[in-house]
């Protein structure tokens, strides 16, 4: 008989895990830009002024540093009228008229001294001179082929700045312009052009040169096609801006930006290549107009682009800033411009800022608000500063803990 070997086995023990998941939340507070308060800061004012011998009267209001001389101001048409209480007219000096003024952080334009062409700083007390600054265009025309736009009554035409920027560590000034006819209350853009101007010699250094000529027809141009708010770049290259109406959406306009490689090639027209910009500026904002300029970023030796818009009709001005001209642009809200619009209907115009008096957070803008009894249209400046809210952004992170048994 075979015997037979019976094992008895006992329960085997076999390896287990156990997952035991665990959570965590954590908030991250953002805080956003919104919108903009203004605090105004006075307006802009020669010493002839101060000395209460001649009120000026004027618009526009680009600024540039330049060094030990403070900052170049560049002004639209100019009038000039004497001490009240009759404050009568003096003079009108279309076209374009310059002082030089303090230069800075906050600083007030209340010291500015008139620029005569070719000479210099004028005296202190002194009223700006007959002739603009930027020489007006001999040749402009009535719309229809009319004629001549520089005679006749109540006609003229000018050249009025679009911009300003320093060129690198010179003296020198880049200033861009259009060329209009104004001929009683219709005013037609004919042409732009560009000029060079020197703070050493307070020549022209290249004189008003049209990169687009008024026509005899007198017909209008494509404001697209005009570039202006010049911003220089350290490796010498230029970048420029237009803004236009949006034929495929009307009441809406877009923006381009054009890169020219060097100063050599801002007067050839073949130069200016448009190329569309990222984010809300390129879309719907009708009547809105920008302006734009690198201002200082939030670490030392960087950059923040601005631009500076307005809806006139609303006495409303806007802000959108980007680290690339190209974008993408964002906007960072509006600031309502004291006194406009006014309970008559009259709203300012000439929203500029001025990075040279602004920092990261503190935005120096000067607009032209019209028809003040006790100040005949002077430009005023406010400090815009920003208006945050906060964001929280809750997260939720999921941890999986094994437990091998």
């Amino acid at each position: 008989m075979v015997g037979c070997i019976v094992l008895a086995l006992g329960p085997t023990k076999v390896a287990t895990a156990t997952a035991t998941p665990t959570s965590s939340t954590t908030s991250t507070t953002v805080p956003t830009i919104t919108g903009w308060t203004a605090t105004p800061l006075g307006t802009v004012t020669s010493v002839a002024e101060h000395a209460g011998k001649i009120y000026i009267g004027r618009d526009g209001g680009y600024s540039v540093r330049l060094d030990t001389l403070g900052s170049l101001w560049l002004f639209g048409d100019t009038l000039v009228r004497g001490a009240p209480p009759a404050s009568k007219i003096l003079y009108f000096s279309a076209g374009s008229s310059a002082a030089v003024g303090p230069s800075g952080l906050s600083q007030l334009a209340t010291g500015l001294r008139e620029v005569i062409p070719g000479v210099g700083v004028a005296p202190q007390l002194n009223k700006p001179p007959g002739q603009p600054f930027l020489p007006s265009p001999k040749a402009m025309y009535l719309p229809g082929g009319k004629g001549s736009c520089n005679a006749g009554v109540g006609r003229f035409g000018v050249r009025w700045p679009t911009g300003a920027t320093r060129l690198g560590t010179s003296l020198s000034v880049l200033i861009t312009y259009i060329d209009v006819c104004v001929a009683g209350a219709t005013v037609t853009v004919e042409g732009w052009g560009i000029a060079i101007w020197s703070a050493k010699t307070f020549q022209f250094a290249t004189l008003p040169t049209d990169i687009i000529a008024p026509q005899p027809s007198g017909q209008a141009i494509d404001l697209s096609a005009a570039w202006m708010s010049p911003i220089a770049q350290a490796n010498g290259s230029i970048d420029f801006f237009s803004v236009g109406d949006n034929p495929s959406r009307p009441g809406t306009s877009f923006v381009r930006t054009a890169h020219i490689a060097n100063l050599a090639a801002v007067t050839n027209p073949a130069s200016y290549v448009g190329r569309p910009i990222r984010g809300p500026l390129d879309g719907a904002f009708p009547g809105r107009l920008l302006q734009f300029s690198a201002y200082p970023g939030s670490t030392p030796g960087s950059v923040l682009y601005r631009a500076i818009g307005s809806r006139f009709t609303l006495g409303i001005t806007t802000m959108s800033t980007a680290t690339s001209l190209f974008g993408p642009w964002v906007d960072t809200g509006t600031a309502q411009l004291p006194d406009c619009p006014r309970a008559t209907g009259i709203f300012c115009w000439s929203v500029i800022g001025h990075p040279e008096m602004s920092t990261a957070t503190s935005v120096i803008v000067s607009y032209y608000c019209p028809t003040s009894p006790t100040e005949f249209g002077h430009i005023r400046l406010i400090r815009l500063t920003p208006v945050y809210s906060t964001t929280t952004t809750t997260t939720t992170t999921t941890t999986t803990t094994v437990h091998h048994g």
